[in-house]
């Protein structure tokens, strides 16, 4: 690239960025080992930008088990500044198996009973899915619940039940349990550490 153009690329830069104040929120990194002894890696990431009178949002978790079978959410979100509800579009993806939702996304009702977190409720052509993350501050702990139902061919269900203990500014212990629609059989146990900023 010519420095001519390499000039234009930062303007550009420059002028959308111009105004713009950025929110860098929850991100971190956690690292645990499973009840089959599996390695999970979990990827979370989460910011904010607004211009003028908009907040444009990304959040996102990826994971990979045994560091080859990936699972990513990533949601875009658009609302008015200072706003708690948005326009929320998902990708989920499985092993490259992509699938897209669009909808709403409030966090309101989750900060009146004294938490951090969100719901959401989403749609495509196929299917519906509702979603509910819940996590409350207990002194050096946190006990976090996300539960998420998909209607479409079939109703699915998975549920998230994680506690976390501080371990200073950047690091904390965690313990998860993931169930699949309700069935303790096939539920997956974790601990692990999670480094954060």
């Amino acid at each position: 690239m010519k420095s001519k153009q390499i000039a234009q690329v930062l303007g550009l830069v420059t002028a959308l960025g111009a105004g713009c104040t950025y929110n860098a929120g929850y991100n971190a990194l956690e690292n645990a080992l499973t009840n089959d002894s599996a390695l999970r890696t979990r990827a979370l990431d989460n910011i904010e930008s607004t211009a003028g009178n908009v907040t444009t949002g990304h959040s996102g978790l990826n994971e990979l088990t045994d560091g080859k079978n990936w699972y990513g959410e990533n949601t875009l979100t658009f609302a008015k500044k200072d706003s708690k509800q948005s326009i929320a579009v998902t990708a989920k993806g499985v092993q490259g198996e992509v699938e897209t939702m669009i909808g709403v996304r409030d966090t309101a009702l989750i900060e009146m009973l004294g938490g951090y977190g969100f719901l959401s409720a989403q749609a495509n052509e196929e299917a519906s899915n509702l979603t509910v993350f819940y996590g409350k501050p207990l002194g050096k702990w946190s006990i976090e619940l996300y539960h998420s139902t998909r209607f479409g061919k079939e109703q699915t269900h998975w549920t998230e039940v994680q506690a976390n203990m501080d371990l200073g500014k950047h690091f904390a212990a965690f313990g998860r349990i993931e169930m699949p629609d309700f069935k303790s059989r096939y539920a997956t146990y974790m601990l692990g550490i999670t480094a954060r900023r």
